[in-house]
């Protein structure tokens, strides 16, 4: 090949999350050859994963499109730089509709448009209008059609685009990377875990991942004199929110809040039980690693089936259940059963959850 495809992933910002992990395995495995991937965020930020993306040789753009005074000359901005691409993947749900409209203007021969999730936040007859429009854009616009999952494909994709057209790319992982946490003794001595349950969660403080549910499982599982430690890891706009209410619940010595970790597998390896209460999902990475972890997982069940890998490991409760049938299933986990590291590379490897494959699979579009 004479010369590298040039790839611009289009996102918020690369902070630690589940859609930004998956995307990092991809550009871990891609062939490097072949390929030069590069980073427009939307908004004038750093972000937890800039050092890994130079490191791999990866260029990080800035345009802040929230800024409305300058929503002209951000547009133009992105225009001039789309055209330097043979390909533009946004992973912006909704407002891939503006992105790949540039982007066709700007005559890029790949405008890809990848759905994470399965619904977004409610509003009123406007955003309705603007949502539908935005998916009609998409549809004009994008040459390629990709999600992590059918349900995140038929959210975005359904008004207009045939299902036979959407490409289903699981949000893969590093299999070797979540088999084996080795750091396990010394996150035990760092959290103060004594003889008692382990309940973790790894998602961003916001509406979608439902913390509150976690903090009433934690006063109820206090209430029933059950030894537990819940450790909740992650960042965002509900941070000090959920902080106030474990302090005013008086729960500071059971929920430990442990903001961005770069150590996920280790972490993993700590927890007894994953919990995972959202409204809504796309298809959650942190969920394939909590089963490659080999953790049993409760899931609430507005979560699509399709992240169960069939290992047993995992179980869907109703959000509209009583909080002690929760509580009940969190503390009739087996601890003693476990699954074997070669049937869990086995499982994610025949349902498409190996990054390395995937990657494989992201190329051939992108070519």
């Amino acid at each position: 090949m004479d010369k590298k495809i040039k790839v611009l992933q289009v996102i918020g910002a690369m902070n630690r999350g589940g859609a930004e992990s998956m995307i990092m395995s991809y550009i871990k495995n891609i062939d490097k050859q072949k390929f030069q991937v590069d980073f427009l965020y939307l908004k004038d930020v750093s972000a937890s994963y800039d050092e890994e993306i130079e490191i791999l040789g990866g260029n990080i753009f800035r345009i802040n499109i929230c800024d409305k005074r300058k929503l002209g000359v951000n547009c133009m901005k992105m225009y001039r730089l789309f055209k330097k691409y043979d390909v533009v993947h946004s992973h912006m749900l909704h407002f891939s509709g503006v992105i790949n409209s540039l982007a066709r203007l700007s005559l890029v021969p790949k405008r890809i448009s990848h759905s994470h999730n399965t619904s977004t936040r409610e509003g009123g007859k406007f955003r309705s209008v603007y949502l539908r429009f935005m998916e009609y854009l998409i549809y004009k616009n994008s040459t390629n059609y990709i999600a992590c999952g059918k349900a995140a494909g038929e959210y975005l994709f359904s008004r207009y685009i045939d299902e036979s057209e959407v490409v289903i790319i699981n949000n893969a992982i590093n299999t070797d990377v979540f088999v084996e946490g080795k750091m396990k003794q010394e996150l035990i001595t760092e959290f103060e875990i004594h003889d008692e349950i382990v309940i973790g969660h790894i998602g961003r403080f916001e509406h979608q991942k439902n913390h509150e549910y976690l903090i009433d499982i934690a006063l109820n599982l206090k209430r029933l004199g059950i030894g537990f430690k819940m450790l909740l890891i992650g960042n965002g706009s509900k941070y000090n929110k959920i902080q106030d209410q474990v302090e005013s619940s008086k729960l500071q010595k059971e929920v430990k809040l442990l903001g961005v970790r770069t150590d996920i597998p280790d972490c993993l390896s700590v927890f007894d039980v994953f919990v995972m209460p959202s409204w809504h999902e796309g298809l959650p990475v942190t969920i394939v690693e909590a089963q490659a972890a080999g953790l049993p997982c409760i899931l609430s069940d507005r979560i699509t089936t399709d992240v169960d890998l069939g290992l047993e490991l995992i179980e869907f409760l109703p959000l509209e259940n009583n909080v002690l049938e929760w509580v009940d299933k969190i503390t009739s986990i087996n601890l003693n059963e476990n699954v074997s590291k070669d049937k869990i590379i086995e499982m994610i490897k025949a349902q498409g959850y190996d990054a390395t494959e995937n990657a494989v699979a992201l190329e051939q579009i992108y070519i």
